[in-house]
């Protein structure tokens, strides 16, 4: 049968498809009609919001502008609140004081803007424009194009030298992104055209793998010794304070993804937020149930083969609070 193209993800745009037979009968072809729905636009992955850069809280006058947001967002509920009005008193802050982040530069590496590469290409497409030899342009733009990446090279390895051993990881990614450009992922290419719908498959795929039954136990499993469980004596439920809350913030490294609830973990250093999750924390301890922003988590898919789109070859992961 003749046959028409299209992708999975767009299949429902196919429809009253039908065929008719031809008069010659000893074609083996059957024309293959059908209709297809134009007027929608296709799907094109939606464009991810930019990013706040709670890296800026740091700065004084950034710290001291999110802290009076945030008591300004709280109101009168300061000393009780619940949790989900703090983490709603943290983003209001967090829309007044910290400033976006500067998208990316994608697929250019870092000697595509190199002044001298410019000139050298323009002197090239000169000659070609007005018909002169360019050979000598072209030997010339490729000296320049060596040394110019010899040079990027040797700039990254210097500065991923000079950076400290905790440092020394976050800075060699900076490099290799600058030295390759930063490439862009492939989308998952999903079923649906709606954004609901496409959610919903998602959802289904990493449901089903954390609802799959466990396999079963060979039987010629041996089983460890049973090991005594500690008692509730050797769990310390003592009060937490704002002084440990910003201590273990400061400790843990900053610019993480955020959970549910997005509360970064550069907000837990201050000490107006702290004392508000250590409330909390403390009626958790005396018997309260938790936050229901800590008993869930989102989950994103990573795929398992670079540059892959099919949704069976990726893996899941989940982004939790940063508080819990």
């Amino acid at each position: 049968l003749d046959h028409v193209l299209v992708r999975y993800r767009e299949h429902r745009r196919t429809i009253n498809c039908r065929t008719i037979t031809p008069l010659a009968l000893r074609s083996d072809h059957r024309l293959l009609i059908c209709d297809l729905r134009l007027r929608d636009p296709l799907y094109r992955p939606p464009k991810r919001p930019p990013r706040r850069y709670y890296r800026a809280l740091l700065d004084t006058k950034t710290h001291c502008r999110f802290a009076s947001a945030f008591n300004t967002a709280l109101g009168g509920r300061r000393g009780g609140a619940e949790y989900a009005e703090v983490s709603a008193a943290v983003r209001v802050a967090a829309e007044e004081a910290v400033p976006l982040m500067r998208p990316a530069q994608r697929g250019q590496p870092v000697w595509q803007d190199d002044p001298a590469i410019r000139q050298a290409k323009e002197n090239l497409e000169r000659l070609r424009l007005s018909g002169r030899p360019i050979r000598e342009a072209e030997e010339a733009l490729a000296c320049v194009y060596t040394e110019r990446q010899q040079a990027a090279v040797d700039d990254a390895i210097r500065a991923v030298s000079a950076a400290g051993p905790d440092a020394k990881g976050r800075v060699a990614w900076s490099a290799i992104n600058a030295l390759t450009g930063r490439k862009r992922r492939a989308t998952i290419n999903l079923a649906g055209d709606t954004a609901e719908e496409r959610r919903n498959c998602l959802r289904t795929f990493f449901a089903a793998i954390v609802n799959a039954p466990p396999p079963p136990l060979p039987n010629n499993l041996s089983l460890p010794t049973e090991t005594e469980l500690p008692s509730e004596e050797d769990f310390s439920t003592a009060p937490v304070s704002t002084a440990d809350i910003v201590t273990l913030a400061q400790k843990t490294p900053g610019g993480k993804a955020l959970g549910p609830d997005e509360v970064p973990i550069e907000a837990l250093r201050i000490h107006c937020v702290a004392s508000e999750v250590t409330r909390v924390m403390n009626r958790m301890l005396s018997g309260e149930p938790a936050p229901n922003e800590w008993t869930t988590a989102h989950i994103v898919g990573i795929p398992k083969k670079p540059g892959t789109t099919k949704l069976e070859e990726h893996r899941g992961i989940c982004l939790m609070s940063c508080a819990a």
